[in-house]
């Protein structure tokens, strides 16, 4: 079950998006995707309280929000769930520029929400469905069979790699990270330095030559010779992914 919150100041505002959002996700949405309208929030602590003792899956959240700013809430939710899908809401083009830090799933203009709520929607249901892919690993203890969604990074000492998934198992396969680089990349795998490949999809932040990553934010390292290819690289994946 996809729990799905929305938060906004504006009663208004969130008594049209309700409506629209639940006519839209019916129609985008797979059969086989199940979700409910969790929560509707018009203060950020009121989110913050809602996740005591529930969960939220995807959040649409306003920035401009009055206390705690819709990007503060952000780093306390994604704190919680590094998992969490968050889409901002903003009447303002010009915070899709600096949404990028927090590496949410998009970014929804007022202005627009009839033209790309839709294919925000859809993206949402092809997310939901990749979680169960899986790949096929070698372990030095055997053949094991992993969610690709659960992989944060991967990490190499001498002749072995090691497999570093969300729930902090450690997987150690024979090998180097070059003979399986090319393995990754189809699953959007990025190698940001000789010892690390990260898994895009669970980049908490960026900033300088490091990136934190995971439920605890580990800090991997950017060679420096690989940082201008990564910048690159992570700018198409948030790009494809915001669709703008």
């Amino acid at each position: 079950m996809l729990n799905i919150c929305v938060c906004d100041d504006s009663v208004e505002f969130m008594r049209v998006f309700i409506s629209q959002l639940d006519f839209m996700c019916k129609k985008c949405f797979s059969k086989d995707l199940k979700y409910t309208l969790s929560g509707a929030f018009n203060t950020s602590s009121d989110v913050l309280e809602h996740l005591k003792d529930s969960e939220i899956d995807l959040l649409f959240l306003d920035i401009d929000m009055p206390g705690l700013s819709g990007f503060d809430l952000a780093r306390r939710v994604s704190a919680k769930n590094p998992d969490v899908m968050i889409v901002f809401v903003s009447g303002h083009d010009h915070y899709v520029f600096e949404v990028f830090e927090f590496s949410p799933f998009a970014y929804l203009r007022k202005t627009k929400i009839l033209q790309e709520l839709p294919g925000i929607l859809k993206r949402i249901d092809e997310r939901v469905s990749q979680k169960n892919v899986r790949t096929e690993i070698d372990s030095v203890n055997g053949h094991i069979s992993v969610p690709v969604n659960d992989i944060l990074y991967i990490t190499s000492a001498g002749n072995y790699y090691t497999v570093i998934t969300n729930g902090g198992d450690r997987i150690t396969c024979r090998g180097t990270l070059t003979s399986v680089e090319k393995s990754w990349t189809k699953y959007d795998f990025f190698r940001v330095h000789a010892a690390y490949i990260v898994n895009m999809d669970h980049i908490q932040s960026v900033r300088n030559n490091e990136i934190t990553v995971g439920a605890y934010s580990e800090v991997i390292p950017i060679s420096q010779r690989r940082l201008a290819s990564f910048r690159k690289a992570y700018a198409a994946f948030t790009i494809r992914r915001f669709d703008i």
